[in-house]
């Protein structure tokens, strides 16, 4: 069965890097690696100390030198965009807070630049309910379009989430429901990553122990304002 489709190597635990062309059947992944992408593809042997430093540098002071955030804050939002990529084989999936005290922090167009990082598609962004059979429905049809991420945008300020199908679509393989409009069960895959944007927004319940935060910094009424030393973030 094939669960998903990868456009990105994925690093194993020891690791090497699983690239197959085609369908990698004993993890049910089809990989349609670009060649492009497969010329640059660096060896085992050159990732050194000295190389992870340099590339921890380029993101960290490059890539996101717009984003107002501590570094260990950016390291989370770099595991982010990992952990879309490694998706697949994670067995338990954290959920992502991007979070800050006010509007125009640069809580949405971070999401954007690490989900494009990642695939390469601007994503789309899903209301949240407060319904929660709303949500359930929603959930469901994610899940079977085959989404690598689902981004909660817009959350009302300072609400707390707690939602009994997401929780168990963070530590479960596959996610089953009623199809809606029918009489039928469905089982999908449920490696999908949520993403979770708002002021002063945090989980609960049993979310919170399987969420990880990313809080932007306001140093001013309108952050929005501020200098940047991208003329574009997502260029």
């Amino acid at each position: 069965t094939a669960v998903t489709v990868a456009t990105l190597p994925i690093v194993l635990a020891d690791g090497a890097l699983l690239a197959p062309d085609g369908l990698d059947r004993s993890r049910g992944i089809i990989f349609e690696i670009q060649k492009e992408v497969r010329a640059i593809l660096p060896r085992r042997e050159e990732c050194t100390d000295k190389t992870v430093q340099a590339a921890m540098r380029f993101l960290c002071d490059e890539w996101l030198c717009d984003v107002k955030a501590d570094y260990a804050d950016k390291c989370t939002a770099i595991a982010a965009a990992l952990t879309i990529i490694e998706r697949s084989l994670l067995p338990d999936r954290p959920a992502f807070f991007v979070t800050a005290g006010r509007r125009g922090c640069g809580k949405t167009t971070l999401i954007i630049m690490l989900i494009m990082a990642a695939t390469g598609i601007r994503p789309a962004a899903s209301a949240w309910s407060s319904n929660e059979e709303e949500r359930r429905k929603a959930l469901l049809s994610q899940f079977i379009w085959g989404v690598g991420y689902i981004l909660w945008d817009n959350i009302a300020r300072g609400t707390q989430i707690s939602c009994p199908h997401i929780e168990r679509s963070c530590t479960s393989a596959y996610y089953s429901d009623r199809k809606l409009g029918v009489s039928e069960m469905v089982a999908t895959a449920a490696s999908a990553i949520h993403f979770f944007s708002g002021n002063n927004i945090g989980p609960r319940g049993d979310l919170a122990s399987r969420s990880l935060y990313i809080r932007l910094a306001v140093d001013r009424p309108d952050p929005e304002n501020r200098k940047f030393k991208h003329p574009h973030p997502l260029s």
